[in-house]
């Protein structure tokens, strides 16, 4: 979370931890003169000041993409003994109400796990949660803690080392489907890091005499040094200079692949040892399949890809390979199935298509759950390792 304090002498913004949410805005209200009003949407604390304001909020977007594979994969870990968890669950007591991460199905048992270092603050921080709520046990998951910690016996620490080599292994033998290897050179390519970070592709990758598309993939990776990408996403349009367009300069072009995202509505995902939420899958598997039948009926030719976490990517195809379309063509086929896709919602300021829009690569992992995009529902055997303390 962030907190912002801004005065006619200019403006601070500071990090700060979940636990230390108390005693910075008791100092705030020692150090500063002014009247705590109610927060804005996003905002966990607003004090207004007779010239200025002092907001402390959450980056929601930000720490939902750094921390949701690394809790996924943990909750998928811990199910292996324990049973399925609910992930993210907003619970209510005596007039508490905070979200954890994680809740047994048989709600005895709470997760919070964080990708942080764990010191005797956050210790401290969640008994005081866990007394709130009024549960027996939690289960505190994190990469690191600090030595020496006073931790009370409800609390269990986990060390949780996720396995990243399984999936760095994979993407040495990657090939590209034949179906979409015509269209990849034009198409920029961008990774999501581990720590929510975005980095995108600096060449395109087309065949060459000393290389083929898939030696530069490989190469792109390694260029991430100490980094396997979490997701891979590509344009679905193809671009003047697709490396350029990581600084939104690629210049795209009207040739869009003809490629549907369908995912199943919005709820709270049951995670078990098998990494994704199944509910997500049977919705998603209903709304594709009304989406599948239309198609067919209009004629069209199409792949149906499994997307890797929660839904499908649906390809229009033309003589075999994934087809192009111009963003004309591409809202025509989507008015007839704009009832199940969720690309429906693919447009810019202008309400046009969103011509720099990405999507998942095929034959990609998504490391959230370990699930290869691709035909199938498919997973990548993963050693991921939970250590008690």
């Amino acid at each position: 979370m962030k907190l912002l304090i801004q005065t006619p002498e200019g403006t601070i913004v500071n990090l700060i931890k979940e636990y230390e949410l108390g005693k910075t805005i008791q100092c705030i209200k020692t150090n500063y003169l002014g009247t705590e009003v109610n927060p804005l949407k996003y905002e966990l604390f607003r004090y207004k000041l007779p010239k200025g304001v002092v907001v402390i909020f959450k980056d929601n977007r930000v720490l939902r993409t750094r921390n949701e594979w690394f809790e996924y994969r943990a909750l998928a870990a811990l199910a292996r003994e324990y049973g399925a968890f609910k992930h993210g669950v907003l619970l209510k007591k005596n007039g508490y109400q905070t979200e954890v991460d994680g809740v047994s199905l048989e709600e005895n048992l709470l997760v919070e796990i964080k990708r942080d270092f764990i010191n005797q603050g956050w210790i401290d921080f969640y008994s005081s949660k866990l007394k709130k709520l009024g549960y027996k046990i939690l289960f505190l998951v994190a990469p690191a803690f600090k030595k020496d910690l006073i931790v009370p016996s409800d609390i269990k620490l986990i060390k949780f080392r996720p396995d990243w080599r399984s999936i760095h292994s994979y993407y040495q033998h990657y090939k590209f489907p034949t179906w979409i290897r015509e269209k990849i050179a034009p198409r920029h390519f961008r990774f999501l890091l581990p720590n929510g970070r975005w980095k995108g592709a600096k060449r395109k990758f087309s065949k060459t005499a000393k290389h083929t598309p898939e030696s530069k993939f490989y190469q792109a990776i390694k260029w991430l040094k100490f980094w396997t990408p979490v997701k891979i996403y590509y344009t679905m349009s193809r671009m003047v200079n697709p490396p350029r367009e990581y600084f939104g300069r690629g210049y795209p072009l009207p040739h869009l692949l003809a490629v549907f995202d369908i995912d199943a509505d919005s709820h709270t995902h049951i995670i078990g040892p098998q990494g994704f939420c199944q509910r997500c899958i049977t919705e998603a598997s209903e709304k594709r399949k009304f989406a599948e039948e239309i198609l067919t009926n209009e004629g069209y030719q199409f792949k149906t890809i499994f997307s890797g976490k929660k839904g499908f990517h649906i390809y229009i195809f033309e003589e075999d390979e994934a087809k192009e379309v111009n963003p004309g063509e591409f809202f025509q086929i989507m008015e007839k199935i704009k009832a199940f896709t969720d690309s429906i919602s693919f447009r810019d300021k202008n309400n046009q298509f969103d011509i720099h829009r990405i999507i998942k690569v095929p034959n990609t992992i998504d490391a959230s759950t370990g699930m290869i995009v691709n035909t199938g529902i498919k997973k990548l055997n993963l050693n991921d390792q939970l250590i008690f303390l």
